[in-house]
């Protein structure tokens, strides 16, 4: 038949975006499916980073080369400078999903320092109706200034928008 006769591509050949997840986060957005998950934040571990560091090597030996970090919040990881580095180091295209809630100085001059592909950012609306959104007031302003920041120093940023009855 023709369909036997077709040849099925090895793994290592088919380009791949994996998410890293994480059920943790510093904001409470009234949509996000998180907040019906949260028994398993009051019980979540967070993985050991040699065991994501395993994982990540796995997946590289098999042909991934683009990790798109996402969660919940993916700088609630202690590990992320780390994480950051290593996918870097080890050939990685990296991108991260954040609500920028965490980002501090250390943690920008690294991002800036291993040239991340993208940023991809959560804004909801414009500040009250955002800060609103995801019950931390000063949210969007502090999204705004790390946005700029980013573009200013030629990191590729995208804005997520959740549109919502709220919003």
């Amino acid at each position: 038949s023709e369909s036997s006769k077709r040849t099925i591509m090895p793994l290592k050949y088919v380009p791949l975006d994996c998410a890293f997840m994480t059920y943790e986060c510093n904001q409470r957005c009234n949509y996000c499916y998180l907040k019906y998950w949260s028994k398993f934040q009051k019980n979540s571990k967070v993985i050991p980073f040699d065991t994501v560091a395993k994982f990540f090597l796995e997946l590289k030996n098999n042909g991934v080369n683009t990790i798109h970090l996402t969660g919940g919040e993916p700088l609630t990881l202690p590990y992320i400078s780390e994480l950051l580095l290593f996918l870097r180091r080890n050939g990685f295209c990296v991108s991260i999903t954040t609500n920028m809630g965490l980002m501090t100085d250390a943690l920008a001059k690294i991002i800036k320092t291993v040239h991340i592909d993208n940023i991809r950012v959560s804004l909801n609306g414009y500040k009250e109706r955002h800060n609103s959104i995801v019950d931390v007031p000063g949210a969007f302003e502090n999204a705004l200034r790390w946005i700029v920041y980013f573009k200013n120093n030629g990191t590729r940023v995208f804005v997520n928008y959740v549109v919502t009855n709220r919003n």
